[in-house]
């Protein structure tokens, strides 16, 4: 994201007062624009928070982003993989600590606030939350780390994953485990009903997977500009008619089928 399209996409969120402002990537860590942005979306809203892989981290700059980070009091949502299953956990784990000894992990005992983002081997579905969350603090108590919340992340079916599921066949099982999974009371905090996505280029979109996509938003303008100092346009951007689509069943998976084929046909 140019700098210019950053400040655009700051002054509507000022004119809007969000409640949450969140940096995704690719990777943000290596934006040379992060450290500046986190300073003044600090003014914008009260809660801004960064995604990392944690090893961009592991850089010779990362101890400079740690430390401006911190120093804004960012909030973090740092990626792990299963934790017994994977080579990249030490490193994740070098990187946890640094950001421990920065003053991150849990708020409520007056740390930066730091949320864990799970996601679950290629094909399968996040075991309940809870019990994530509970074997999370256990394993990272050993190492003094704490942390706020744990988000399961469900696997959707895009780029290099859907390529993945096509190569393999699985697919077809693959969209009927998640349909199978199917919660409608997920609808309510689904965050295209919440917010919306900036892409790096200024368009607007109802969230990161459309954007992946490629589903634009039902309705033009479709450029952060066009909203910057109008309250109709931003009326109707809040009121809009969101699009849905198959890969929308990744973000109301939440009921843990063991029979996939049963639940289907029961559906």
């Amino acid at each position: 994201m140019a700098r210019g399209v950053m400040l655009n996409a700051l002054s509507f969120a000022a004119e809007i007062r969000p409640e949450h402002l969140e940096l995704t990537g690719g990777e943000p860590v290596l934006w040379p624009h992060l450290r500046e942005f986190v300073q003044l979306a600090h003014g914008v809203a009260p809660h801004v928070r960064v995604h990392t892989n944690l090893t961009a981290l592991l850089r010779p700059d990362g101890d400079d982003a740690i430390r401006s980070l911190a120093e804004t009091r960012t909030e973090l949502l740092v990626s792990l993989p299963e934790m017994l299953e994977d080579r990249t956990v030490i490193e994740c784990m070098d990187t946890l600590v640094k950001l421990s000894a920065a003053g991150y992990g849990d708020p409520s005992r007056g740390a930066i606030p730091l949320d864990i983002a799970y996601t679950p081997m290629a094909g399968s579905l996040p075991r309940p939350q809870e019990q994530l969350e509970r074997e999370y603090r256990d394993a990272l108590s050993v190492h003094r780390i704490g942390f706020r919340t744990l988000v399961p992340i469900v696997h959707v079916p895009l780029g290099g994953f859907a390529d993945w599921l096509e190569e393999s066949g699985e697919r077809d099982a693959y969209t009927a485990k998640l349909r199978a999974a199917y919660d409608p009371t997920a609808a309510d905090d689904l965050p295209c009903r919440h917010g919306l996505e900036i892409g790096w280029d200024g368009t607007l979109w109802d969230c990161d997977y459309h954007l992946a996509a490629g589903v634009p938003l039902a309705e033009e303008p479709r450029q952060v500009g066009d909203y910057v100092s109008s309250p109709v346009g931003q009326t109707s951007l809040a009121t809009r008619r969101i699009h849905f689509a198959e890969h929308c069943f990744a973000c109301t998976a939440r009921r843990i089928v063991p029979d996939v084929a049963a639940a289907s046909d029961e559906a």
